[in-house]
C-alpha cells in the first residue's frame, strides 16, 4: 500500500489511490465517536507537564507544529 499524498511547501496527492464513493440512497450520519481526542499545539515554550498530562488521558492526539511541522529538537523530554 503506498501513500495518499505529501505535504509539504506543496501537496502532491496521489488521487488513483483515493477511493471515490457514489452517493446514492439516504445520509448515513455516524455519532458513535471516541471523544478522548486531543490536540496538542507544540511552540517553543511548550510547558512537558501539560503535555504528559494530555497522552495520559487522551485516546489519540492530534500535534499541531510550527513551520512545515517542526517541533524543537533540541528538547530530548520532549522527543
Amino acid at each position: 500500500m503506498g501513500y495518499l499524498g505529501e505535504v509539504g511547501v506543496n501537496f502532491k496527492i496521489c488521487w488513483s489511490r483515493v477511493l471515490r464513493h457514489n452517493f446514492e440512497g439516504k445520509l448515513k450520519v455516524f455519532t458513535d465517536m471516541n471523544q478522548d481526542i486531543s490536540i496538542v499545539n507544540i511552540t517553543p515554550c511548550l510547558n512537558l507537564k501539560v503535555i504528559q498530562a494530555i497522552l495520559m488521558n487522551s485516546s489519540a492526539v492530534i500535534i499541531q507544529a510550527y513551520g512545515m511541522g517542526n517541533i524543537p529538537s533540541g528538547n530530548p523530554r520532549l522527543l
